[in-house]
């Protein structure tokens, strides 16, 4: 399962990226090659279920083609449409 997730990492590759970023970025992919998905066994994540992310197909982020209006994000917002929003990504 993690093989799959390392070769659609690397098929992403780096375009469009700022070189920076490519050794965070296989850094973060050599982290996780080496501790695989977290258990309930790990303290940190002994209260989320985690059964079905493994079985969780890779699809790598994009950025949009566009910048991202709050309109946008309308489907998303909860209670008054007037209220902050908060976007984590």
């Amino acid at each position: 399962m993690i093989e799959a997730y390392r070769t659609a990492f690397t098929e992403q590759g780096s375009d469009g990226l700022p070189n920076w970023l490519d050794p965070i970025r296989q850094a973060g992919l050599d982290r996780f090659l080496t501790a695989g998905f977290p258990s309930s066994k790990d303290e940190e994540w002994r209260f989320t279920p985690l059964g079905t992310l493994p079985r969780t197909g890779f699809v790598p982020a994009r950025a949009p083609a566009r910048p991202v209006t709050k309109d946008d994000l309308a489907v998303y917002l909860f209670g008054q449409a007037d209220w902050p929003a908060l976007v984590f990504v």
